[in-house]
């Protein structure tokens, strides 16, 4: 049985070498480990869960988005549905793990503790979070639910019991997502340095943050 990263490799290649995806893979490796259930709210159509081996369940609110996800197959199983309303579509400690990548942004600050209150409940062993440090300006069409309204400090985490970890290295490196300096590749060689020898344990410099918190 291949492992998750050589799944990765398998299927992007060169591209898996990008070091923002490679150091957040290396993030769900460790949250992932002995586990052998897993709740990935907001899947989209290529969610980077899918390179391993366990029990997946997929959730989003978009059809065409989910219906992609399961042309490729990205999990055992899917479900339609507002990640708001979670609570009465899962029973309290149903998965080892819940997991929230890139979702919790494209909620209102209320809904999103609200979704942490739900994911807590639902998680028996532990509970991960990906999100841009700060509120990132993004906009989406009427229904394709990709509009961000909400901004995320490590704060907000680390004061339910997360332990937080700054992602994507130095945020004023970055315009968004996108590296705001050329040439890029140059750039992301310091922003890697600057998450491995700095901004990993200092969040709060970060790009983005990935937040875990042990439910035992």
């Amino acid at each position: 049985m291949k492992s998750a990263w050589s799944k990765l490799l398998s299927d992007r290649g060169a591209r898996a070498f990008n070091p923002a995806l490679f150091v957040l893979f290396a993030n769900l490796n460790r949250v992932l480990k002995g586990c052998e259930s897993v709740l990935d709210l907001g899947c989209g159509s290529a969610s980077r869960l899918q390179y391993f081996d366990m029990q997946k369940t997929g959730v989003d609110g978009h059809e065409p988005t989910l219906q992609k996800a399961r042309d490729a197959g990205t999990h055992n199983e899917f479900v339609e549905t507002d990640v708001r309303g979670i609570s009465t579509s899962f029973s309290p400690d149903s998965f080892d793990v819940v997991v929230a990548l890139d979702l919790i942004e494209h909620l209102s600050k209320e809904d999103g503790f609200s979704l942490l209150d739900d994911m807590e409940r639902i998680a028996c062993k532990r509970v991960a979070i990906f999100t841009p440090n700060g509120f990132m300006e993004q906009d989406g069409e009427e229904d394709d639910l990709q509009k961000h309204l909400s901004g995320w400090s490590a704060t907000d985490f680390s004061e339910r019991g997360y332990r937080v970890y700054g992602m994507h290295g130095l945020k004023r490196l970055r315009d968004g997502v996108r590296l705001r300096y050329r040439p890029r590749f140059f750039w992301g060689i310091v922003s890697l340095l600057s998450q491995l020898f700095y901004t990993y344990r200092h969040p709060q410099a970060a790009g983005h943050l990935f937040a875990v918190r042990d439910m035992t």
